[in-house]
């Protein structure tokens, strides 16, 4: 983000997920290929609110259970924000999604890394 900008955009990016959400979704479509919230709790990580983007995360995955990016990110934001324990539970389901895949996409490392 650019510097001096970083609360306009993260303003824009939660307003955006608002309206996203606030959009019925057709019963025969799929979910967002990339929901706007999840790119608002993206932006919130990068800026260092890890509290806000766990909680952005855990409102992704209330609608897409176990959706990987956002259990990548949550985990990351409560690694980042000091809750250890939260982390390893989140790692632990990617860890159970990604046994049998590859394992080189970027935030799977972390994960197997912190592997019990």
């Amino acid at each position: 983000m650019v510097q001096g900008e970083e609360s306009e955009a993260l303003r824009l990016a939660s307003a955006s997920a608002d309206r996203q959400d606030a959009v019925d979704k057709h019963p025969v479509t799929p979910g967002e290929v990339l929901p706007v919230r999840e790119l608002y709790a993206d932006m919130l990580l990068e800026a260092g609110e890890n509290e806000e983007a766990l909680k952005q995360y855990q409102i992704v995955l209330e609608g897409s259970p176990n959706r990987l990016n956002a259990l990548l990110g949550a985990a990351t934001a409560a690694a980042e924000g000091g809750d250890t324990a939260l982390a390893d539970r989140y790692y632990a389901v990617v860890r159970d999604q990604t046994r049998s895949g590859n394992r080189q996409r970027i935030g799977l490392g972390r994960a197997w890394a912190t592997s019990r």
